[in-house]
């Protein structure tokens, strides 16, 4: 599976490519800005990792162009879920910091239910 992420902190970005790389996926392509993220959503990705601050601006665009694309995301944030912005509060959410196994974990089960609705009936 290849996963974009969107994270605006360099070294969580990092933390995050390995942690994905680690759990046997690619890194499509990394973005530190809502407008950097949305000129991304061209590119070949099955997944993102969606920060849901960046450089101070809400992720919501970002996010509702994912569920347009029918891309699956996971919110990661400092925020708890009750203070994300209401376009993003029922989206799959882990909190930062994560540990790598839980990030692991929520990427594994999008690649399974991807892997599963390719699969004809």
């Amino acid at each position: 599976m290849r996963v974009l992420i969107v994270e605006d902190e360099p070294i969580v970005a990092g933390y995050l490519e390995s942690v994905v790389e680690g759990a046997g996926h690619a890194v499509a392509a990394v973005a530190s800005s809502v407008p950097e993220a949305l000129g991304m959503l061209n590119e070949s990705f099955d997944a993102a990792l969606l920060d849901c601050n960046l450089q101070g601006v809400s992720a919501s665009p970002v996010a509702e162009a994912l569920r347009q694309r029918r891309v699956p995301f996971i919110v990661m944030s400092g925020y708890q879920r009750t203070h994300l912005p209401p376009e993003l509060i029922d989206a799959p959410y882990l909190p930062k910091p994560s540990r790598g196994n839980n990030i692991r974990a929520a990427l594994n089960e999008i690649a399974s239910a991807l892997t599963r609705s390719d699969t004809p009936a």
